[in-house]
């Protein structure tokens, strides 16, 4: 069971290996701050300040992580965030190995889990997986039901125009795009799978959510005509603020302080905390991704930056109503899964 203090230094750790290899830009940096100065009404915003003030090290936060298995979430953490955006780098690697002395993390295990994040990582972000079918174990109940509109929502109704397969508006065509509802069950089953990921007890499995959310943007994209690459779906996280390793950081911060809550709160509060904000926010915002792709990409690519954001925002406040229907879903799919499985369905294998 992690104190609050034990919780604040794992936290501080994952800030810290976010920060390891100095490529983390302004609009990253942003997020990270924003994180926590949201989470828990800004009560663990002083997280953030001592690290980017460089008030502390890996070193001073892990002496504060006084149980083993604290100890070895912080490491595993550790190595999640360094892997958000693709394998370690040199310099991430020198942080995980001071961490790894830090924390009193037996060598091998800590090969181990810097390989398992590796493979995780690694993968081809664009190694496409048949969602439509029944993935391994998958058994989804009670059945999933259409998405429902966002609030203000316009959809678009298209034609495939000549010219490289470029779409463009049809106005005078009112029939509906038939792609539409089967986008909606391949959003919607992104969602429950990410969900479900975030109740996992292993926590490297959070570093599987990003390439999934890639594969799924690249599957709308090329339902409605263009090839993207790894880099442009990158771009376009980015683009309606959803940075690589403050993604990773906020659902890993959610599990810290919900366990927190559960120790000060009883179990009853502590597992109402954690439902509501790991497992629920990574559905919101998988399906929120899933929606601005798919107007985005159906209306030709022509919403500003702008726009984006502010439907994702929208759609993230819809996801959450959406994942109270599916909580059900959810926790099923959670419960036929493991690390094993999460790889596979990374590397585009069922």
């Amino acid at each position: 069971m992690l104190t609050n203090e034990e919780a604040e230094s794992v936290a501080a750790i994952c800030l810290l290996a976010a920060l390891a290899d100095g490529s983390t830009d302004d609009a990253e940096r942003g997020r990270l701050e924003r994180v926590f100065s949201l989470l828990d009404g800004g009560s663990h915003s002083g997280v953030y300040q001592r690290v980017v003030m460089g008030k502390t090290d890996a070193a001073a936060e892990a002496a504060r992580v006084r149980s083993p298995a604290a100890r070895s979430m912080a490491y595993e953490m550790a190595v999640g965030v360094c892997e958000a955006d693709g394998r370690t780098t040199p310099a991430e690697r020198r942080f995980l190995d001071q961490l790894e002395t830090a924390l009193r993390i037996e060598h091998a295990r800590a090969e181990r889990t810097i390989e398992q994040g590796d493979q995780l990582a690694g993968a081809d972000p664009l190694a496409v997986i048949d969602l439509d079918e029944p993935l391994a174990g998958e058994e989804l109940q009670p059945a999933i039901i259409p998405m429902a509109p966002v609030p203000g929502e316009q959809r678009n109704t298209l034609r495939v125009g000549t010219a490289a397969g470029a779409l463009s508006a049809d106005a005078a065509t009112p029939t509906q795009d038939p792609r539409e509802a089967e986008i909606d069950a391949m959003v919607l089953k992104y969602a429950v799978l990410n969900g479900a990921i975030e109740f996992l007890p292993q926590d490297l499995a959070t570093v599987a959510i990003l390439p999934l959310q890639t594969k799924m943007v690249y599957r709308i994209g090329k339902r409605y005509g263009y090839a993207l690459s790894a880099a442009h779906v990158k771009e376009f996280l980015g683009v309606i603020g959803l940075g690589m390793s403050s993604q990773i950081i906020e659902g890993y911060a959610r599990k810290l302080f919900g366990k927190v809550a559960k120790q000060a709160l009883g179990k009853t509060a502590g597992k109402l905390a954690q439902a509501a904000t790991g497992p629920a926010m990574t559905f919101a915002t998988t399906y929120a991704l899933g929606r601005v792709a798919q107007q985005y990409y159906a209306g030709g690519r022509t919403l500003s930056a702008v726009d984006l954001r502010s439907l994702f925002q929208r759609s993230v406040s819809e996801g959450q109503r959406v994942y109270q229907q599916h909580e059900g879903a959810v926790r099923q799919r959670a419960s036929g899964m493991g690390v094993s499985d999460v790889l596979n369905l990374v590397r585009g294998k069922q």
